[in-house]
């Protein structure tokens, strides 16, 4: 099935609201339940989508007004947009450093206007200028960021580590965050102020998307890091009537006006027991968790009208259900 639609023009803007209202709606769920790092990705997430937006002014200064989407595994703008943004970002202190300042395009404006000439050349430079501005001030998503590294506090052996990173997995086109909590040997160097400890870092990038428990074992591979819980959050796929669909949300959505459905889904798993393995009279024994079971929260944000329509569980392909939460038409959310 084809992966990229390309939505044109005027179709751009109300297929970015309505996804928007969705992450919105999300932000709210996920700030009700104390999950404010999540919800503040959601927030960044719709600042980003902003960068996507049509404007009539494009087309005239040459920009594409197409966006593309992936209609049949997320949703989401296609993930090569992202990367496009992601490297417009890193250019954009470059350009703005090339470009006139607003008052020296407003001078020349305003000769050119006296003498009888259309300012052609600044009205360009202005839509430029103002774009490389707001995407070089706004925070916009990456492709992957370690948000925090906070020690909360020690024993007399370990260190207490709170981590969270996030992204967006380019295999899958959506946008995952994770929470860890681990210890940290008390004798190895404190996290983020030796070399090696990047060894860490470039796990959590490597290993970025996948699934709570394959995560924690992975991290427990490393001698002096205890992993002790770990959360995968996942923001997506999205569906709407420009995405593909199927059974039971196909029949609802082909009867609705303006129909979108955001899924989220959180895996957590905690460390139950941790193992000492001797291997020698003369060294340190290694540690290893023994781990939970990965619990898994499924919800689906969608208008009220349509939650109706599908019922409180919407089943996904006769696999995982979801609990659905309707929102109504100012964005709150129904309890």
């Amino acid at each position: 099935m084809e992966n990229v639609l390309p939505i044109e023009g005027r179709r751009i803007n109300p297929y970015l609201e309505r996804l928007t209202a969705a992450l919105e709606a999300l932000e709210q769920g996920l700030r009700a339940a104390d999950e404010e790092d999540v919800a503040d990705y959601c927030r960044q997430i719709s600042d980003t989508l902003v960068f996507f937006r049509y404007s009539d002014e494009d087309q005239k200064e040459g920009i594409d007004p197409r966006l593309r989407i992936d209609p049949s595994t997320s949703g989401f703008p296609n993930s090569l947009e992202f990367i496009r943004l992601f490297q417009e970002k890193s250019r954009a202190g470059a350009v703005l450093a090339e470009l006139p300042s607003q008052e020296e395009l407003a001078g020349t404006a305003m000769q050119k206007i006296l003498a009888g000439d259309f300012p052609r050349q600044e009205q360009q430079a202005k839509v430029r200028l103002d774009y490389y501005r707001r995407l070089h001030d706004v925070p916009i998503v990456r492709d992957f960021e370690v948000v925090r590294v906070r020690e909360n506090g020690s024993g007399d052996d370990c260190r207490h580590y709170h981590l969270h990173w996030r992204g967006l997995d380019q295999s899958k086109n959506l946008f995952i965050a994770y929470s860890l909590e681990l210890e940290q040997d008390r004798n190895d160097e404190p996290l983020g102020r030796k070399r090696g400890s990047d060894q860490l870092f470039t796990t959590l990038e490597q290993k970025f998307g996948l699934g709570a428990a394959h995560l924690l074992k992975s991290i427990d591979t490393f001698a002096a890091i205890h992993p002790k819980a770990v959360k995968r959050y996942v923001i997506g796929p999205y569906y709407c009537d420009q995405t593909h669909n199927a059974g039971p949300l196909e029949e609802v959505f082909h009867r609705a006006n303006d129909p979108w459905l955001l899924r989220y889904r959180c895996e957590s798993v905690v460390s139950e027991k941790t193992l000492e393995i001797k291997k020698s009279m003369f060294r340190k024994p290694d540690r290893m968790e023994l781990c939970s079971d990965e619990v898994a929260e499924n919800f689906a944000y969608c208008p009220n009208r349509i939650r109706q329509e599908l019922g409180e569980m919407f089943i996904n392909g006769g696999e995982e259900s979801y609990q659905v939460v309707g929102v109504d038409e100012e964005g709150k959310i129904i309890d």
